[in-house]
């Protein structure tokens, strides 16, 4: 819930008070895979306030967390980050997924964080392409969802962040009832029996940003015709 709360504060400021976005995305650090992506964007949009804003709360939180419990928390950290993960059975994203299909494969986790970075690339990569024929919050939309599909660790709760993108989605044509029926699916998908399902709809979710960011770009592509 709290990086929820961070991520859709993240979003909703974005445009207007890029500064205080930045802050509130600099306190997302503790959940590195979701803040990656958003500040990845705002150094493609040369947005400066917004990772200046993200650098300074990162390092006030860093120097305080230091002096508090030590500063080889961080060699800690690094090195956690290289051990087995025993939830990956549970899993909502790729691998989870990956896992039902081959269970207990070691190249699952081996792939996890390449397959999160390439993902990420691939974004950015088609983000620099469109970058002014689509708006940010259909960007930021999808960065979201894509984060979700490709972070190393993502679980039910995890799937709350998908908050802001929900809004987006349900506020386009044909979204209204975008929010009601991935809640439902949820609901319907939690239960263990059935939870690997909720992969697929993380998936179908983020073909949806996907095709609503083309969306714009077709419009934008039309108008320009047409003003031609």
């Amino acid at each position: 819930a709290l990086a929820a709360a961070l991520l859709t504060g993240t979003v909703l400021l974005w445009r207007r008070h890029e500064l205080a976005a930045g802050l509130l995305l600099g306190l997302l650090a503790f959940k590195p895979q979701y803040a990656l992506p958003l500040l990845d964007l705002a150094v493609l949009r040369v947005q400066r306030s917004i990772y200046l804003g993200s650098a300074m709360t990162l390092s006030a939180l860093a120097l305080s967390s230091g002096l508090a419990f030590g500063f080889g928390r961080w060699l800690e950290f690094f090195r956690v980050v290289g051990q087995t993960n025993p939830t990956v059975p549970f899993m909502v994203n790729w691998m989870g997924l990956a896992w039902r299909v081959s269970p207990g494969n070691p190249m699952i986790e081996q792939l996890a964080i390449p397959v999160y970075l390439s993902v990420i690339a691939l974004f950015l990569g088609g983000v620099w392409k469109f970058r002014n024929h689509s708006s940010v919050e259909s960007q930021l939309s999808l960065a979201v969802a894509l984060t979700l599909v490709a972070s190393p660790n993502t679980h039910p709760y995890d799937l709350l962040v998908l908050t802001p993108a929900l809004f987006y989605v349900g506020g386009r044509r044909g979204g209204a009832m975008a929010g009601l029926l991935f809640f439902l699916a949820t609901w319907l998908l939690l239960p263990g029996a059935r939870r690997w399902a909720l992969s697929l709809l993380l998936l179908l979710f983020a073909a949806l940003c996907a095709a609503r960011l083309w969306r714009e770009v077709d419009d934008e592509g039309e108008a320009t015709n047409v003003g031609a």
